[in-house]
């Protein structure tokens, strides 16, 4: 019996979504629907601080933003993370409850998905983005 399937799945889930959401709605719906719906493992932390510790620890394969955030946008901490070596190129997801002006987005590679998140739109860059 080949062991291909097992090794494919060990593979999947051991991708990590690492979630910046600082309001507890956002955050909590993402984290329960990623869990249950995908089989790549999120975590969420609320602020800049979280966000370094936690990628000092770990490495995520997709960042999903809330363009929202209290101490800075999404915008900034998009340049932040993106500028931290072996991080460049990854996927990012970007949530904003109204659409940033062009000239602001720049040449920044996200994608945008309104707030609150359609779910198959959500699930389909998930997805799409991790494969």
């Amino acid at each position: 019996m080949s062991q291909e399937p097992e090794v494919e799945q060990e593979q999947v889930a051991k991708k990590i979504i690492l979630i910046v959401a600082h309001d507890e709605v956002t955050g909590s719906f993402l984290l329960q629907f990623l869990s249950e719906k995908t089989p790549f493992q999120p975590i969420l932390v609320k602020d800049n601080e979280q966000v370094v510790q936690s990628i000092e620890t770990t490495k995520p394969s997709l960042f999903i933003l809330d363009y929202d955030l209290p101490s800075s946008d999404g915008f900034a901490l998009y340049d932040q993370l993106h500028a931290v070596q072996g991080l460049e190129e990854l996927p990012t997801i970007m949530l904003c409850a109204s659409y940033p002006p062009t000239h602001k987005i720049g040449n920044r590679k996200f994608v945008l998905l309104g707030k609150p998140p359609d779910q198959d739109d959500l699930l389909f860059f998930v997805e799409r983005l991790l494969a």
